[in-house]
């Protein structure tokens, strides 16, 4: 999130090259280290439920959710680094409409297949966080491309 503060700077400069580099690196960075964190909850998602809960049950209930939910935190990474073009820009728009797009145009709808159309088991709903991730980050990248938050200013 401070990339957003460089973006900012850049930008106030009149620097968009460096803010696009701002948040490539941001980006990229971001990617690596959910990358490390998902490998690492992916290897032991029982100890890391395990420091939340101790019943049995529920880890056992929460592994698949860990390790589904994990593939989300890359396309987090991605949406937090090129998004913080819209929070140093101050064109905060694209954040509000990925965020509706992803949780009521993809998770609810597909959480109301699952649940009461198909009856499918509940690790079915945690592909709908991924779902609603891959989303937001498609609508970030694509507001990133279309480029007005080059020219909008705080």
């Amino acid at each position: 999130m401070a990339s957003s503060t460089i973006v900012g700077q850049c930008l106030g400069c009149d620097n968009i090259n460096r803010a696009k580099k701002t948040a490539f690196y941001a980006s990229f960075y971001g990617v690596v280290i959910m990358a490390i964190a998902s490998i690492i909850a992916f290897i032991v998602p029982n100890t890391i439920m395990a420091i939340f809960v101790k019943e049995a049950s529920v880890i056992e209930t929460g592994v698949p959710m860990i390790r589904i939910v994990n593939i989300s935190l890359i396309f987090a990474a991605i949406t937090m680094g090129y998004g913080s073009v819209f929070s140093g820009s101050g064109y905060n728009k694209p954040y509000l409409i990925s965020s509706v797009v992803g949780r009521w145009g993809v998770q609810i709808p597909l959480m109301y297949v699952i649940v009461n159309l198909l009856r499918l088991p509940v690790i079915w709903i945690w592909f709908t966080f991924v779902a609603a991730d891959l989303a937001e980050m498609l609508v970030i990248l694509y507001s990133y491309n279309k480029g007005k938050w080059e020219v909008t200013r705080v």
